[in-house]
């Protein structure tokens, strides 16, 4: 099993206590603190939540190109299958006239 390291507040870090973080949310004393090291904090967490967005859209945005490349592979590869049936359409029939 993994040694799993606990999770504490970080607000409450800030001002000497180790909370954990599991169910403590909505109990947390210092939750409407503006003290300068908490606001330091929310906007180093504010940062860690735009880079995290910022890669789930590049994410996103490379999943759909990639199944842009295959569908436009796919619909190449049919376009390809249903040509050689008309030219082997077409030479059937040519088989039928005379010249």
């Amino acid at each position: 099993m993994p040694n799993i390291k606990p999770r504490f507040c970080y607000r409450c870090q800030q001002h000497g206590l180790r909370n954990p973080i599991k169910k403590h949310k909505d109990n947390c004393q210092f939750k409407t603190c503006n003290c300068f090291k908490c606001e330091i904090q929310k906007q180093a967490n504010a940062l860690v939540v735009a880079e995290r967005k910022g890669r789930e859209k590049k994410n996103e945005e490379k999943q759909k190109q990639s199944s842009d490349e295959k569908n436009e592979e796919k619909n190449q590869n049919n376009f390809t299958e249903e040509m050689s049936m008309v030219y082997f359409e077409v030479e059937s029939d040519l088989q039928y006239f005379d010249y």
